[in-house]
């Protein structure tokens, strides 16, 4: 059966099993026309679950939890696709979030419709014959009279539509129909519902997926892709293991293991042990460590007390303690807390509002801190103000949960890594 007839026969049937088993069929002919046509998106669909589901009131949906899965509604597939390329652009599209990494960049804010907006226009960049009424860039262009530049990162777009009055947040299948402030009618190729669910097993499961579709795929395929894909599949499939080169920045940041000596009189002088008068030594860091956890909700407890661990295990050789202080959109010096050992950390978390950096520098700047006794790093998701003055401080780490290019500050200065 070719993939054409696996489509009509899907059409033909009634609701019920039979319908189910002709989705699952078509689903396994769009495997093999992908692996002969488009290698990568072939050997990612050959390599992911898939169930059929009704009711889902999109084509299809990623599910997170317990297993990353594909879920499609056959009701849903009939409906938008007339021909076997749509069916392949509605399954380029939903895989086009695995490459990009948006379930987990963007999973605390599934709900958002400019984030729903962002990751669509990018995806569909690199997808074609989309069903119509799919969101795409020269859309948005033409109706908001924008100028947004092609096969942009979703964080850029992102960016540049937060920027727009388009409307409020609405709920539903589709967004408020297309007006100068309203958000556009797009008609939901895929769910982003189960995204928030997300954590560090589903990002780990993502990562799988992509290496081995990745070493799947002929080097001669690889060629085929945009250059702008190849360069994000390399930089996750191959440059993976070091995700947590900040321990080596932190290092570099603490700089030697010099350190200020000042006199104890509750210490012997070892090297003259026997006079009891002269006053032993106790050793000081060069700079403290001061670690701003940003209270947007974008961490869990559990992530912000495994990375502390991390750094309180690295700073062993260089000093006792570090200082974590929280931030939304002012520096809450207040709740600040010295600790030793990360299972002292109070992991309270109160609602702020929006994100900002510029108290940080403001706080260092007020508090005596600057390069030769301090080192900064940042937690963050990376969604701030874009100009950022920093007083000259530069010893400052911005350690991301999403990606280097989702940090809004425009140059920053300091060293920009991911986290996670």
């Amino acid at each position: 059966m070719s993939f054409s007839q696996a489509l009509m026969t899907l059409k033909q049937l009634p609701a019920g099993s039979q319908q189910d088993e002709a989705c699952l069929s078509l689903l396994t002919q769009a495997t093999m026309t992908m692996l002969g046509s488009q290698r990568l998106y072939g050997e990612l669909l050959l390599r992911l679950p898939k169930r059929v589901v009704h009711d889902q009131q999109a084509a299809v949906k990623l599910q997170v939890k317990p297993e990353l899965t594909l879920l499609v509604d056959p009701a849903e597939l009939i409906r938008l696709c007339q021909t076997p390329e749509s069916v392949m652009a509605i399954l380029a599209h939903v895989l086009g979030h695995l490459i990009w990494h948006h379930i987990d960049r963007y999973g605390a804010q599934s709900e958002d419709p400019f984030v729903q907006l962002a990751t669509d226009m990018a995806v569909n960049e690199y997808v074609p014959h989309l069903p119509q009424g799919a969101i795409t860039r020269s859309q948005m262009n033409y109706q908001y009279h924008l100028n947004l530049q092609p096969k942009q990162d979703s964080g850029v777009y992102l960016r540049a539509l937060k920027k727009l009055n388009l409307g409020t947040q609405q709920q539903g299948r589709s967004f408020q129909p297309g007006s100068a402030t309203q958000l556009p009618t797009v008609t939901q190729l895929d769910s982003h519902a189960e995204w928030h669910k997300t954590d560090a097993q589903a990002t780990l499961a993502v990562d799988q997926l992509l290496s081995q579709a990745w070493h799947g795929t002929p080097v001669k395929q690889r060629g085929l892709l945009p250059s702008q894909m190849q360069q994000q599949l390399q930089l996750q499939v191959t440059v993976q293991p070091l995700r947590l080169d900040w321990r080596q920045l932190l290092q570099r940041g603490l700089g030697s293991t010099l350190k200020l000596r000042d006199d104890a009189y509750n210490r012997f002088d070892r090297r003259q042990p026997y006079r009891l008068e002269l006053p032993g030594t106790r050793v000081s860091p060069v700079r403290t460590v001061l670690v701003f956890v940003d209270q947007s909700g974008s961490m869990s407890d559990a992530e912000v007390s495994s990375i502390l661990g991390q750094v309180m295990t690295l700073i062993k050789r260089y000093q006792d303690a570090l200082v974590v202080i929280p931030f939304d959109a002012v520096v809450h010096a207040d709740q600040a807390q010295t600790i030793r050992r990360a299972n002292q950390l109070d992991a309270h978390r109160f609602g702020g509002g929006g994100t900002a950096y510029q108290p940080i520098f403001d706080w260092l700047l007020t508090n005596g801190y600057r390069n030769d006794n301090a080192v900064a790093l940042i937690l963050t998701d990376g969604h701030g103000e874009e100009h950022v003055s920093q007083h000259r401080f530069t010893n400052v780490i911005w350690g991301l949960t999403t990606t280097v290019q989702d940090l809004s500050v425009e140059n920053p200065s300091g060293a920009v890594t991911v986290i996670a």
